[in-house]
């Protein structure tokens, strides 16, 4: 045999008759007031009309209180969830612009980059062919096509440096959470030797100071390091002879140091005696040593 389980509360025999004793009592109220008292309820006892009146009055006060209630937290809600959407649309739309302007800028530098490094392979082989003659001195360019050959490598190396500039910019405009030091390193590595060649003591000063940070944080580039000596060796002559000849030493003593590096063979194998030859045409007399390894 099973236990019965406990009946529900609303299924109690007792509950409904203790519920309909005292609906009826409210109903009869008057008469059994009459036959206990044998005379009419006083004004003060409530009747039946009166208390469904009190109890409906009490449920809409309850249901507007209710109601404003809740009307006032969905309205409290609703303003936080669209101030919550309009700030992440806000922080989204300027994290997008921001996105978009960075790839723009990256973009555009890079093909100003390539540009430029298009220009400098022009210039570079026609002086390269020309065997590095001073630019300076007309005097060395009066034979056959010389003369056009000049204005070329003038032209080129022009477009070259106003390329190298603009990649430049590109770069150092980005936001600086977003800004690549690599990238903004090399663009200035470009601009700087573009300065160095083309000589002109106008960028004398701008082209030092690319120079010097390049070799400070160079970290063994040889690139750079290259660069850093071709600048103060292409503008020593443009200082006083006692300035001239310190800045000259120092790249000089730069290029040596290179030119004994065995490991820059593993990326590119004849760079050394390239830059050997360059240097010693560019600078006659100069005294390189041979290179080993």
């Amino acid at each position: 045999m099973h236990k019965e389980g406990k009946k529900e509360w609303w299924k109690s025999g007792w509950l409904w008759f203790a519920l309909v004793v005292v609906v009826l009592a409210v109903i009869f109220q008057t008469w059994l007031w009459r036959l206990a008292f044998q005379e009419t309820p006083p004004g003060g006892v409530p009747t039946l009309s009166n208390l469904v009146i009190l109890v409906i009055a009490l449920l809409s006060l309850g249901m507007a209180v209710f109601g404003f209630l809740v009307h006032r937290w969905l309205s409290e809600e609703i303003d936080k969830a669209t101030k919550n959407t309009a700030e992440w649309l806000a922080k989204e739309c300027a994290d997008i612009e921001v996105r978009s302007t960075v790839r723009e800028n990256i973009t555009s530098a890079r093909l100003s980059a390539r540009m430029s490094f298009g220009h400098w392979e022009e210039y570079e082989q026609l002086w390269r062919e020309k065997g590095y003659r001073d630019l300076e001195k007309e005097e060395l360019w009066t034979v056959g096509d010389d003369s056009q050959v000049k204005s070329r490598v003038e032209l080129y190396l022009n477009l070259a440096k106003i390329e190298a500039l603009r990649a430049l910019e590109y770069v150092e405009r980005l936001p600086s959470e977003r800004a690549n030091e690599g990238l903004i390193l090399s663009y200035k590595n470009d601009f700087a030797y573009h300065l160095a060649t083309e000589k002109d003591v106008k960028s004398k000063g701008r082209a030092l100071e690319l120079a010097y940070e390049l070799r400070d944080k160079a970290q063994g580039n040889f690139h750079y390091l290259e660069t850093f000596a071709w600048v103060l060796m292409r503008f020593a002559e443009k200082d006083s002879p006692e300035e001239g000849q310190r800045e000259f030493a120092e790249g000089k003593a730069q290029v040596q140091e290179l030119l004994k590096r065995e490991d820059i063979n593993k990326e590119h194998p004849s760079w050394r005696q390239k830059i050997k030859e360059k240097y010693e045409l560019c600078f006659p007399g100069i005294g390189l040593p041979d290179i080993h390894g």
